[in-house]
């Protein structure tokens, strides 16, 4: 089979021209049922749609270019809208966007990257990046070998995922033994002994960053935006200087923190409470205000079950009965800490935390071997023209 190189920016059509950004407070007026895209996925729903049809979305810029938590190219079909934050290409007879979107995330993207604290793939590095065609001087039997490709790597996909829904099932048993070892945080079963949570730990409020601090690269502060999911968002991100780092250490995040939104709206357009963990890939970052940081819990607490304790359906209606019941648009650190928690031996706290960390090594040897062998090896080959 005969392979050839061409430029991305010749074989796709780029409707980067077509996208239009809505600020937050707009698309809070204009709620609907419209999927609203940014550079990662999918983050919030709108009134109107600007495509219609199948497309490939190319993440633009943000911290997931070079972290590469999420996919950077992803398949969209339907309605919906696009910020600016994102590459729309669509299908031009040249080349398949399902096999492109394959390769893009197969390959090492930095030397095309440009900024470092504000990680951007413009449109020209975009379209400047090599793509191998099998059948290169035959379109017809080209777009068929590419599907034939796609396909394959569609079936080795669902196998990945497959794997990272054991991932997701890992999580799911720890919550289950979290239950059976201390019970019922509603019912206090195994008779614990029960104090405001504020006599345990301390939720500390972000600092009231101003709009007109914001610049286009810096350090990302974390918002109540960030703040949907048990992974924190960067879709859409704000930055300060890296400059304020230093005068505001107080309040720069560390792995393994815990945090969450404080905002009685977010809460309730979520449906539920979200407490994030923030790792490795989210730093640097500063707290910003009405996101709140759990702190001082060493003595009462160990990390593992202060978190799986904030996981649970039980904190999280206790905080939906604070927003229920509020006349302010905010959820306050002193309201949080009043809800009761029950406090466990140390030494049974331990053994939990001894079960988390043995459930956390089985899922990281998964999903690094779902990373970097089969799925990979087998991307590998597809765009050598070995399969």
């Amino acid at each position: 089979m005969s392979w050839g190189l061409v430029k991305l920016g010749s074989v796709v059509a780029n409707c980067n021209s077509e996208r239009i950004p809505l600020k937050k407070a707009d698309r809070a007026n204009r709620s609907g049922k419209y999927r609203y895209f940014g550079a990662s996925g999918v983050i919030d729903s709108i009134d109107d749609y600007l495509f219609d049809g199948e497309y490939l979305l190319i993440g633009e810029d943000g911290a997931n270019l070079l972290a590469r938590s999420t996919p950077i190219a992803f398949m969209v079909k339907g309605q919906f809208w696009v910020n600016n934050h994102a590459h729309v290409l669509k299908f031009n007879g040249k080349v398949d966007l399902s096999y492109l979107s394959y390769f893009i995330n197969s390959i090492n993207l930095e030397s095309y990257i440009t900024g470092s604290a504000q990680p951007k793939l413009n449109k020209a590095k975009l379209d400047s990046i090599e793509i191998p065609l099998p059948y290169p001087d035959d379109p017809e039997k080209s777009l068929k070998e590419q599907k034939r490709i796609a396909a394959i790597l569609d079936k080795a996909d669902g196998i990945r995922r497959k794997r990272q829904q054991a991932i997701q099932l890992a999580d799911d048993f720890l919550r289950s033994v979290f239950l059976d070892m201390f019970g019922d945080p509603v019912t206090n079963p195994k008779g614990w002994e029960v104090k405001p949570l504020g006599e345990s730990c301390s939720l500390q409020g972000g600092y009231a960053f101003k709009s007109k601090d914001y610049t286009d690269i810096g350090t990302p502060i974390v918002k109540i935006t960030n703040v949907h999911f048990e992974d924190l968002d960067w879709s859409d991100v704000d930055y300060v200087p890296e400059s304020f780092v230093a005068s505001k250490s107080g309040f720069l995040l560390s792995t393994g923190d815990l945090v969450m939104a404080m905002t009685r709206p977010i809460i309730k357009s979520l449906g539920a409470v979200k407490v994030v963990e923030v790792k490795d890939s989210d730093l640097p970052c500063l707290l910003n205000q009405r996101v709140g940081r759990f702190i001082g819990y060493g003595s009462s607490f160990n990390r593992d079950f202060l978190k799986y304790f904030l996981y649970s359906s039980y904190f999280k209606n206790e905080v939906e009965k604070l927003c229920s019941v509020a006349l302010q648009p905010n959820v306050s650190a002193k309201q949080i800490e009043s809800i009761p928690a029950y406090l466990p031996s140390m030494e049974l706290q331990n053994k939990f935390s001894g079960i988390v960390s043995e459930v956390k090594n089985a899922s990281r040897s998964m999903a690094k071997a779902d990373k970097v062998t089969f799925f990979e090896a087998l991307s590998q080959k597809a765009f050598k023209g070995e399969l």
